[in-house]
């Protein structure tokens, strides 16, 4: 299991892309990561990944940050009270995650 995202790893440290990142970035690499969202190809979300920083539309981009930043705004609720991150999450990184979505506008 990979030590960053937890994803399989066929018994390496790191799955490819947190290797690929950890190769690129070293100690700046976040120490675990937490899934907010699925985001299959095809659908929605990933169409909405993909474009909202580079759909034609200013007006476009507006709106699909906007579903990003619900989608990130909504994500802690339901974990709160089961996930170890979430659990010991201090107030200082809640208002990291807030100022973090601050930049995605």
């Amino acid at each position: 299991m990979c030590v960053t995202c937890r994803r399989t790893t066929d018994g390496f440290e790191r799955c490819w892309q947190c290797n690929q990142h950890f190769q690129s970035f070293g100690a700046e690499l976040a120490d675990e990561v937490a899934p907010i969202s699925l985001a299959f190809k095809g659908k929605q979300l990933a169409h909405v990944l993909f474009h909202y920083k580079d759909a034609a539309s200013e007006t476009v981009r507006r709106r699909f940050t906007d579903e990003l930043l619900t989608v990130l705004a909504s994500f802690p609720r339901p974990h709160v009270s089961v996930d170890r991150c979430a659990r010991s999450a201090t107030r200082a990184d809640q208002q990291e995650v807030r100022r973090d979505a601050e930049h995605l506008r």
